[in-house]
């Protein structure tokens, strides 16, 4: 039985996977100017979620932005003046 649901939409339409605790999923969003990846797994009756940015293309630096329980309440990143988010 599936533990989580991904969903995305494109210019050619949406898809829809499933995957379950025991593997867990992963997605991995990319531009001219890096990727963001993000990971769901699930471990002792825990939801966790490890959101990681990187390189694509050569363009991009790798680093970790979150890692942690799905539903702990983390404070929103706000953009620096200047720059558009």
């Amino acid at each position: 039985m599936a533990h989580f649901y991904v969903s995305c939409q494109g210019s050619r339409g949406s898809v829809h996977r499933l995957g379950g605790a025991a593997g867990g999923v992963r997605a991995t969003l990319a531009s001219y100017q890096g990727s963001i990846s993000v990971y769901l797994s699930h471990k002792n009756g825990v939801d966790f979620v490890r959101i990681e940015r990187g390189s694509w293309g050569g363009t991009g630096d790798n680093g970790t932005i979150y890692n942690g329980p799905v539903n702990r309440k983390i404070k929103p990143v706000k953009a620096k003046k200047g720059r558009k988010p």
